[in-house]
């Protein structure tokens, strides 16, 4: 029936005017089951009912897949189909009678798909259904996650970067969640859940480097304020943040912040921070320079006292290491 046109044996007969059901599969979707009938066809009931019934020996098929219901009447001169996206299924039933059985959807837009089989198609309702629960489930938490990034989006471009990142820290472990959820449906499921899924990733992966990026940027804010206020070691530390965090972004794929804006901002970062390393000595020096240069004997001690703090702070920051964060000559300083 999948693969054929023509029923085989002694009552044979044609079953559809033009091409097999599985002509009508697309790449990788997986049939499951098939029931059909020969004179009942499909009864669509909604806002307009809608009739589709087999012509002459032609016969009606329900073919379900891993992505949807496929009906194909068989008629003379072209058969007819329609389809009904398991995603957009809301319950399946299945009504058992002497003669005659029913498999009946309700899709999500009110509509109620009846088709009459010849076969028990209790085994069919169930897989429906347990399939369009599957589905839904999948989708719904892809909608979370396309709601959880649009609100980022809006924290982000008010400044309230923490609320931001609270928003995205589980969006990567939902997206995988409903791929291995949809998984058990099928192999075409799967990668039309995947196609959104990566739409997602895409925007989620650019709101994490401009994330990580603006933490640079607030870190490198930071690392230049205090160093104005002589507090090197705070100072230090904020220029670090900024370098990984910027090193962190470029590692990041996305397009914002660019490539070269962030390596404009990396070796700005990196330079101020070489240059923090003789900063201190630098200003004392330039205080105590200040001070000789003052003719007035108030604003010289003005000078001399900003000066002699300053290299009483020097004293205490870490000097002379390989590995510390400033260089300069311990006794020369005292």
């Amino acid at each position: 029936v999948l693969h054929t046109t023509e029923a085989d044996g002694l009552f044979g007969g044609t079953y559809l005017d033009g091409q097999p059901l599985d002509s009508y599969l697309e790449a990788n979707e997986q049939p499951a089951y098939i029931v059909q009938n020969k004179k009942s066809g499909l009864t669509i009931d909604g806002e307009r009912q809608r009739t589709l019934e087999p012509d002459g020996d032609f016969q009606a098929f329900a073919l379900v897949t891993d992505l949807r219901v496929l009906f194909v009447v068989g008629q003379a001169g072209g058969d007819e189909s329609l389809a009904l996206d398991l995603e957009d299924i809301v319950e399946t039933t299945a009504k058992t009678g002497l003669r005659t059985s029913k498999l009946t959807i309700e899709s999500l837009d009110g509509e109620q798909w009846t088709f009459p089989c010849t076969d028990d198609p209790t085994a069919v309702a169930t897989h429906v259904e347990e399939a369009a629960q599957v589905w839904a489930n999948a989708a719904r938490l892809l909608d979370d996650v396309e709601t959880g990034l649009g609100r980022a989006e809006d924290n982000r471009s008010r400044g309230d970067i923490d609320a931001a990142r609270e928003r995205v820290d589980d969006l990567a472990e939902t997206i995988e969640t409903a791929l291995h959820r949809i998984q058990e449906v099928g192999p075409a499921a799967h990668a039309r859940i995947d196609s959104r899924a990566e739409e997602l990733r895409s925007w989620l992966t650019d709101l994490d480097r401009e994330l990580v990026a603006g933490d640079g940027a607030r870190a490198h804010a930071r690392a230049q304020a205090a160093w104005q206020d002589s507090e090197y070691e705070r100072a230090a530390t904020a220029y670090d943040s900024a370098i990984e965090h910027y090193q962190t972004a470029l590692d990041t794929d996305g397009s914002t912040p660019d490539q070269e804006t962030l390596w404009s901002r990396l070796r700005a970062s990196a330079a101020e921070r070489e240059l923090l390393r003789v900063g201190p000595i630098v200003d004392a020096d330039t205080a105590r320079r200040r001070a000789l240069a003052l003719a007035d004997p108030e604003d010289a001690a003005g000078e001399w006292e900003r000066a002699l703090e300053l290299y009483r702070d020097l004293l205490g920051l870490d000097w002379g290491h390989s590995d510390g964060e400033f260089v300069a000559d311990h006794d020369r300083i005292r």
